[in-house]
């Protein structure tokens, strides 16, 4: 009596069986997706910023044109990873992590609202924090390259990045800035010679 053997059982005999559980691997760029977690939270927070620069239009238009990057750049490498996604994300970063660092440093003179520095403070803080890591996590991609791995879990790093983002974005509605009290003691020096005059 003869018996018959399926060729597919007697390929996979020697070979070990994928757990129909475990996710399969792909070829990602380790890191990419930490970038675009950290600068989508980084995006955010600069969005929620614009309104309380309104006094300033050109400065409420660059936290704008900020947010708009960080945020498209940081989705776009979530649908469609790559090298040229990772380096824009590290170009927009590091553009405003360099922003970030001229305002509390130096001030930058020729953009209104932002002449004088500025202490830092929680919310610009933890946007700059988030700027770097994304610039730093996009960097690391692209030097490592494209290795086999399995799809990346998002969870954790989207909830830390969450855990900073919402409280950075309530914390903004409070900002004070330092030009601010120097335009208010400057405003009441007039009103009280004013004053005197009359």
């Amino acid at each position: 009596m003869t018996v018959a053997i399926d060729p597919g059982e007697s390929a996979a005999a020697g070979s070990p069986t994928a757990s129909p559980d475990e996710p399969p691997t792909t070829r990602r760029l380790p890191g990419l997706a930490i970038a675009a977690v950290s600068s989508i939270g980084a995006g955010a927070i600069h969005a929620a910023a614009v309104g309380i620069h309104a006094e300033h239009p050109p400065l409420a238009r660059i936290f704008v044109v900020a947010a708009v990057l960080q945020l498209g750049a940081g989705l776009l490498a979530l649908l469609r990873p790559g090298r040229v996604v990772a380096a824009v994300i590290a170009v927009v970063n590091v553009g405003a992590l360099g922003g970030w660092l001229a305002t509390r440093i130096t001030g930058i003179s020729w953009i209104g609202g932002l002449e004088a520095s500025e202490a830092p403070q929680f919310a610009d803080s933890a946007c700059a924090a988030l700027g770097a890591v994304a610039a730093g996590a996009a960097i690391a991609a692209l030097l490592a390259g494209w290795h086999p791995a399995r799809p990346p879990r998002l969870l954790v790093p989207g909830l830390a990045v969450a855990a900073l983002t919402v409280p950075a974005m309530m914390a903004g509605g409070t900002h004070v800035h330092g030009h601010d009290d120097a335009g208010s003691a400057a405003h009441a020096h007039d009103d009280t010679t004013l004053a005197g005059g009359e």
